[in-house]
């Protein structure tokens, strides 16, 4: 099964993927240089969908609230939405 990775990081939860026997792709990391709002996949090519996004704006200990993780939850949707998988 191909699945597609959204907000790799560290590349964990895809190797747990990996480890299971499915096929994972990445679709890049911030902390990489790659930006999720400039990527764009095709409808249908992939069985599923994994990652998380950037979550620590919704915390309470934050002190200074920012959009950035809203923004990014919207980009996670957004690409799951376009790449229509299988299993989400």
């Amino acid at each position: 099964m191909l699945v597609l990775s959204l907000f790799t990081g560290a590349g964990l939860l895809d190797k747990a993927f990996r480890e299971q026997g499915f096929c994972v792709v990445s679709a890049g990391d911030i902390i990489y240089g790659q930006d999720i709002r400039d990527f764009h996949t095709i409808a249908g090519k992939f069985d599923g969908v994994i990652g998380g996004s950037p979550c620590q704006d919704f915390s309470g200990l934050k002190r200074n609230k920012t959009n950035y993780s809203q923004e990014m939850l919207d980009e996670y949707i957004r690409v799951v939405k376009e790449a229509d998988p299988s299993w989400k």
